[in-house]
């Protein structure tokens, strides 16, 4: 009898072991990170800088050369203003935004007439909004009655449930403008 137990728990082991492995191959495959390009940072963190402090003064009421020069150098680093949607749509790379695309097809296909969890997005660029023949939308979407312009589909997913709030996507938004107007441009390649 004890040997018969003994093989059950190892039996029980060997399918667990199984069990786990089989879940995190194919969590693998859902969620897969890319590799970067290891030439560009993974991360961009922004710092301002602290104000320069007030020029010294000697004695005699002059500033100090020392303070003058840092704080002419301090202006002239003042960083450049934020590129607009449009500019950055204009200089979007459609390969760069294959990559974005990663986070969106396991809800979406690219396939005219091919739903999935989310309405297919052939044609999406330019497509009335909420318009998939035999898509059930969402109360929220169902609204809609816009295009999808580059610039409506930037605003959309920047926050998916601040532009229709009680929408069924359950992804938040793409962040990083750049990223968006990467994967809007990949998205225009793909119609009629």
């Amino acid at each position: 009898m004890k040997k018969t137990t003994l093989l059950q728990f190892i039996a029980g082991l060997i399918i667990a072991t199984l069990v786990l492995l089989f879940l995190k191959w194919g969590s693998e495959a859902l969620y897969t990170a890319e590799a970067g390009n290891e030439s560009e940072p993974a991360y961009v963190i922004e710092v301002d800088e602290p104000a320069p402090a007030a020029a010294e003064t000697s004695g005699t009421g002059a500033t100090s050369e020392a303070a003058t020069s840092e704080a002419t150098t301090t202006e002239a680093a003042a960083p450049a203003a934020e590129p607009t949607f449009e500019e950055l749509y204009a200089a979007a790379d459609a390969t760069a935004g294959k990559k974005v695309f990663n986070k969106c097809k396991a809800c979406h296909k690219l396939e005219e007439g091919k739903n999935a969890t989310g309405p297919y997005l052939f044609g999406v660029v330019g497509r009335p909004q909420a318009s998939v023949e035999g898509f059930k939308y969402s109360d929220a979407m169902s609204s809609h009655t816009g295009v999808w312009t580059p610039a409506e589909i930037n605003l959309f997913l920047t926050d998916t449930k601040a532009y229709a709030p009680g929408t069924k996507m359950t992804l938040k938004g793409v962040k990083g403008a750049e990223n968006r107007a990467n994967l809007i441009a990949y998205l225009a390649t793909f119609s009629k």
